[in-house]
């Protein structure tokens, strides 16, 4: 696979993504949005099954990490079901933008949770996200709808999960057995609390059924084995500008489908947020400027006898 490849694979995960959002809305005329959710991971998982045949030679055993797998799938069932909740009181393109300050709010949760120094950069952007945040919701606080204070704290539920998901991985090795089990446990949870409290009739299943097929089929599972397979040939900083287009397809599939506008205010808070996510994923951290240092020293005329440094990791904040 090219680099070119790649980099399309991702943009349909973004496009996929983005059509997942509008597809959370309109499936909550016929579903309940733990129903939906349930439905949609347990579809997912059998997509990103086959991940696990790539994974058979190593040597880990998952199953020392259950309780671990248990608390990341418990994030996740939060997240993703407070996303899902949040469509039934927001349009679609401010979920989508509100939903994407994940990437600013992450660093932050790295830097308090594992005291990992955010980038410089990041503090300007918190300020650009909040102010994006108000101009969106209408201009103050008391604009927001719950909907979008729902939205808000899905974002803060993501960021911690991937936090705790990354570590996670790093120690098993293990990314689509993780991911598996997630899928697996979060729907379960998911959809035996939306036969209990939930309304569910054959007929609502039927209707919702072409928003269950984006929802489980493209936006989790095909999106996620195209992530996974594109970010292997691609450098982390594009992948995630690329997949920072989720909010821009979602706003634009929120134009086409549900006929959603947005006013002046509400589009510039819209940019703000945008600029802010990609100045995020574009910046270095401090680490790895003092990577990018130290290979600057080593290949300098006083120094040509040390060996060239490499650089570790991306330019990518986490």
């Amino acid at each position: 696979m090219s680099t070119l490849h790649a980099n399309l694979l991702l943009l349909l995960s973004a496009i996929f993504w983005g059509a997942g959002n509008v597809a959370q809305k309109s499936v909550l005329e016929d579903l309940g949005p733990l129903t939906t959710v349930g439905l949609r991971c347990l579809t997912g998982a059998v997509i990103v099954a086959p991940l696990l045949l790539r994974e058979s030679g190593c040597s880990v055993p998952i199953h020392r990490f259950w309780r671990h797998i248990l608390i990341a799938a418990g994030l996740f069932t939060a997240a993703i079901g407070s996303q899902q909740f949040a469509f039934s009181g927001t349009s679609v393109t401010n979920g989508s933008f509100l939903i994407t300050t994940t990437t600013v709010i992450t660093p932050i949760v790295a830097w308090l949770l594992l005291r990992e120094r955010p980038s410089l950069i990041l503090w300007p952007t918190v300020g650009l996200t909040l102010l994006g945040v108000l101009l969106l919701g209408g201009g103050g606080l008391s604009a927001l709808a719950w909907g979008d204070l729902v939205a808000l704290a899905s974002a803060l539920i993501y960021s911690i999960w991937i936090v705790y998901l990354g570590r996670l991985v790093a120690e098993t090795r293990r990314p689509g057995a993780v991911t598996l089990a997630q899928f697996l446990l979060a729907g379960a949870l998911a959809l035996a609390l939306g036969l209990a409290l939930e309304p569910l009739s054959l007929a609502g299943l039927g209707n919702a059924l072409p928003e269950l097929i984006v929802l489980g089929v493209f936006s989790t599972g095909l999106a996620y084995v195209f992530q996974a397979l594109a970010q292997q040939r691609t450098s982390a900083s594009i992948a995630a500008v690329i997949m920072s287009a989720e909010c821009v397809f979602g706003a634009l599939g929120g134009y086409l489908v549900l006929g959603e506008r947005l006013t002046m205010m509400a589009g510039v808070g819209a940019g703000l947020i945008l600029t802010a996510v990609l100045l995020v994923q574009v910046s270095p951290t401090p680490a790895q400027l003092a990577a990018l240092r130290h290979l600057v020293t080593s290949i300098t005329p006083r120094s040509r006898a040390a060996r060239p440094a490499r650089l570790s990791g991306s330019f990518r904040s986490i």
